[in-house]
């Protein structure tokens, strides 16, 4: 499947002395496809290192910082691998997943302008420690299940998105019978979620019966290495508590966050560290509360969601889509019980998102967030063609992957 993280590596590596290219995310969202994918299109050698899996990389490495005290990860490499030095530094090396300790006896000192690596991890955390020993901050990429921009090219349709794309950024509407046909795939692509083996199950099959088996297995894979990967016996103890109460609080109309949906007396001290490893793994999205220390938890994928809420759904997919173009999103909650789920920063401005699912909107609560912060446009997201209002764009709800780029 082309991922749109591909466009990002090659501009990367065509850069000149980029060296390090560091890609993270949840479980399951294709770092390790893509890298792969990109290295064999652009490179006839390479070296791939599974540093998780790998038992005997693992105890040579540990048996070699062990033994020495001025520590080189060329000398180690060229002597695990039998590889001439030289050689090394003029090929691809792919460490998925390489342990922290490596930068903790400086390994890498000297090497991130000789070295050609792809760095592969799940968290953020560990992605910003690498990111900086090897100064890759203009080369570090964070990747996310696939939008719907990316769902279309999977399905070989992604001329489909140009279209979509010229027509919003203009404000034209779709010709009609596109437009029919992006909401039947839109409705297809809220039922699989955006994980790669879930919509390439579909795709293989061409039905959608075993989806939901698949989804379970998959949601069921993540959590399982989660706790089980977890260095930490208070959070690991406390994932599958974090995981429920964050569904349950989403059923609710009032969806902000509470403790106390974990259990009776629960604290922030108990779960907040919780919530930050699950954040920092991509299994959980926070969206912060505008001005206040509110927050809401999304999955970080719809297709794992256990009850499948079509407002939910459809809240957390627009929400996960937007973030994955680079626009942050926050949420509203007035004193009097309006609330606006979708504030975008667009260029800056908190932009508030009107958002129609099964016949209901959020429109009043929309105008009351924009009388109270003087703005005067809002987005309206719907299954409407794209139109132009006095007040705003209407844009189409299969078209959220572009809010980030609408002029308003």
């Amino acid at each position: 499947m082309k991922r749109r993280i591909l466009n990002l590596l090659e501009k990367a590596d065509k850069q000149e002395n980029r060296r390090s290219i560091i890609i993270y995310g949840m479980k399951g969202t294709g770092k390790t496809y893509s890298v792969l994918d990109y290295v064999k299109a652009n490179y006839e050698e390479y070296l791939y290192i599974d540093a998780v899996h790998d038992d005997a990389f693992n105890m040579a490495l540990n048996g070699y910082l062990d033994d020495n005290n001025d520590v080189a990860v060329v000398e180690f490499l060229s002597t695990f691998f039998k590889l001439d030095p030289e050689y090394l530094v003029n090929i691809p090396i792919i460490l998925d997943e390489p342990p922290l300790f490596m930068l903790e006896k400086c390994m890498f000192d000297g090497y991130n302008s000789i070295l050609k690596l792809y760095i592969i991890t799940v968290s953020g955390i560990k992605a910003e420690r690498f990111t900086k020993v090897l100064k890759a901050e203009d080369s570090t990429f964070r990747m996310y299940p696939m939008d719907f921009g990316e769902f279309l090219t999977a399905l070989d349709k992604e001329w489909y998105d140009e279209v979509i794309t010229g027509h919003i950024q203009s404000k034209r509407k779709i010709p009609d019978m596109i437009h029919e046909e992006m909401m039947d795939l839109f409705g297809l692509y809220e039922s699989l979620g955006g994980m790669p083996e879930v919509i390439n199950e579909y795709i293989m099959s061409g039905a959608a019966d075993n989806i939901r088996r698949r989804q379970q297995m998959t949601k069921d894979a993540i959590i399982y290495r989660t706790i089980l990967d977890c260095p930490i016996d208070a959070v690991r103890n406390r994932i599958q508590n974090i995981w429920d109460a964050m569904e349950a609080v989403l059923l609710k109309d009032n969806r902000k966050f509470m403790y106390s949906a974990v259990r009776d007396g629960a604290t922030r001290r108990e779960y907040a560290p919780v919530i930050d490893h699950l954040i920092d793994l991509g299994v959980l999205i926070r969206v912060t509360e505008t001005g206040e220390d509110g927050f809401r938890l999304y999955s970080g994928d719809i297709g794992l969601y256990e009850k499948k809420s079509p407002i939910v759904i459809r809240e957390s997919l627009i929400i996960q889509n937007i973030i994955s173009s680079g626009t942050d999103v926050h949420y509203w909650e007035s004193g009097k019980g309006a609330s606006v789920s979708i504030i975008a920063d667009i260029r800056g401005k908190q932009t508030p998102v009107e958002l129609k699912v099964s016949g209901k909107s959020n429109l009043r609560s929309v105008k009351s967030y924009m009388n109270e912060n003087g703005i005067e446009k809002y987005i309206s997201l719907q299954d409407e063609n794209v139109k132009e209002t006095g007040s705003g764009p209407v844009v189409p709800v299969y078209a959220c992957h572009l809010i980030g780029s609408i002029k308003m």
